[in-house]
């Protein structure tokens, strides 16, 4: 994002082509002035309404970039809400282009990338020494952790100051359109993460909320005692649908193919279990910077990756797959990043980039705040075995990444101030009605919790679209957007539990130009 003096009141500077850019100062802490301050960073795809509302949306994370996503994906994003409304992307505190900077490894971007790139990889459940490197490994990161952030603003990073921010910007808008600050509403649409954000502020400020559009709700009382015990109930679902998808695209249309659904998965199971016994050495320096393995952990995170946006990812999916069925490691081993060398540039320091891993766990630990601390390999081991019996194909992927593993030794903690009460499953919050969007099968926000999530809101309404992906704007539908677009415009919401069919299937369907913005998301 190009450089923009922050300012206590929002002032909107013209940038790239056709947006505006604004870095909104805010308090570090609400309730402690001597805190000091930071900024948050704003981006304004602007409808051609002067009086137009705002839609602030955020992707997910905790951790991606909502400046790219609105940057990158706003012509889908007025296909999606219509185009009357001033399309607003932020980045939330610690978060790419906003403060505070949430690095460990403050001194080496080399360090941080490498490092990136082996935490939270899958485990092993059957190898108590996989169990034992993941689990000493986490508690190391940690702890080096805890060290670079001894007298940072780290602590700052969390949920509730980021529902603290929305209400600063949304009280400053109106103020310079002068109105009331105390009139000022929140319009919003929140994917994955970012359904924790909308649920954290519809709770903090019930009165505050205009429209607000939730899409593959996370279960908040899971998210925030740090367990994330509930997001594996439909991913082997999810996993299946490649097989039933690539059945029915035939020969010609799935690489992967075979003649029955089962028999894909039977195929599907022999690859993985070849790569665990024998990874596959890469050696071509078209896809290596040196020699490298491709190896059963680094397939299953594309499972995973695949399972998140299935009409894009799919087909590029069933060739992968071949290539392992094959013994050719080659997009494996390149798309995963370990055969490309992490370089650091003597002489002048270049901007340093932006790597996602550190700031999703440090704001994933700040909100979770020690509730959920596996401080004994038994423990992880006990927890690991609960993810693997809810999801065969991604339990090992999902267990590595959790926050009561890395955040074990972690001694940051956010003030009194900024800790959420965590809530009861029996909570109920009246605000103005939300809007609750979920596919039928999502590998990581499953329907229950959707269902949860909008029970706990008396008066809003979960539409589901049937299709599989993380968020229903991986399964594109017109029947969905209509709903989207009538409950903006006038406040009416679908019947609760209303099912949408999806524009296309994978293999056969479009993905409406989701793809390419996806990337900056999954």
């Amino acid at each position: 994002m190009i450089q923009i003096k922050p300012s206590a009141n929002l002032s909107w500077t013209p940038c790239y082509v056709n947006f505006m850019c604004a870095n909104l100062e805010v308090p570090l802490d609400y309730e402690d002035s001597q805190a000091g301050t930071t900024n948050i960073a704003f981006i304004k795809k602007a409808s051609l309404n002067e009086s137009a509302e705002d839609i602030l949306i955020n992707p997910g994370g905790p951790s991606n970039s909502g400046i790219d996503f609105v940057l990158k994906g706003a012509s889908l994003l007025e296909n999606l809400f219509g185009a009357e409304y001033n399309l607003i992307g932020f980045d939330p505190r610690g978060v790419n282009n906003s403060g505070p900077t949430l690095t460990c490894f403050p001194s080496s971007e080399a360090a941080q990338l490498v490092f990136g790139r082996t935490l939270g990889l899958p485990i092993d459940s059957n190898s108590t020494t996989s169990i034992a490197e993941a689990y000493e490994l986490a508690g190391g990161w940690s702890q080096w952790c805890s060290k670079a952030n001894r007298d940072t603003h780290a602590k700052y990073a969390n949920t509730p100051a980021v529902s603290a921010d929305l209400l600063r910007f949304i009280e400053s808008r109106s103020v310079g359109r002068g109105a009331s600050a105390d009139d000022a509403k929140l319009w919003f649409y929140g994917l994955s993460y970012g359904t924790v954000i909308g649920s954290t502020f519809a709770s903090l400020y019930p009165d505050r909320v205009g429209r607000m559009i939730l899409d593959a709700p996370m279960d908040v009382e899971d998210y925030y005692s740090g367990a994330s015990r509930e997001n594996l109930n439909d991913a082997d679902a999810a996993v299946r649908s490649f097989f039933k998808f690539c059945h029915e695209a035939g020969k010609e249309g799935c690489a992967f193919h075979a003649e029955s659904p089962e028999a894909i998965e039977t195929r599907f199971r022999n690859a993985l279990l070849s790569i665990k016994e024998d990874p596959i050495v890469v050696v071509d320096p078209y896809f290596v910077q040196m020699p490298t393995l491709a190896t059963y952990k680094t397939l299953q995170s594309f499972v995973l990756q695949a399972t998140f946006a299935p009409i894009t990812r799919f087909p590029a999916f069933a060739q992968l797959m071949l290539g392992v069925e094959k013994r050719n490691g080659s997009a494996l081993a390149k798309n995963s990043g370990f055969g490309t060398l992490a370089t650091e540039c003597p002489g002048e320091t270049p901007a340093r980039e932006y790597h996602m891993e550190e700031p999703r766990l440090i704001i994933a630990c700040n909100d979770a705040n020690g509730r959920t601390n596996l401080s004994s390999m038994d423990a992880f081991a006990e927890s690991m075995e609960y993810m693997v019996e809810q999801s065969f194909y991604l339990g090992e992927s999902w267990a590595g990444a959790t926050v009561g593993l890395n955040c074990r030794n972690l001694d940051i903690r956010s003030p009194k101030s900024q800790q959420f009460s965590l809530p009861s499953a029996n909570d109920t919050i009246k605000t103005s009605p939300i809007l609750f969007l979920s596919n039928t099968i999502d590998p990581t926000s499953p329907l229950k919790g959707a269902q949860k999530m909008t029970t706990s809101f008396p008066g809003s309404s979960l539409l589901i679209v049937n299709g599989v992906g993380h968020g229903t704007i991986t399964a594109p539908s017109k029947c969905a957007r209509d709903y989207v677009q009538r409950y903006l415009d006038s406040g009416a919401l679908p019947e609760s539990g209303e099912v949408c069919i999806p524009d296309g299937v994978p293999f056969k369907g479009s993905d409406g130009g989701w793809g390419k913005v996806l990337k900056t998301v999954y």
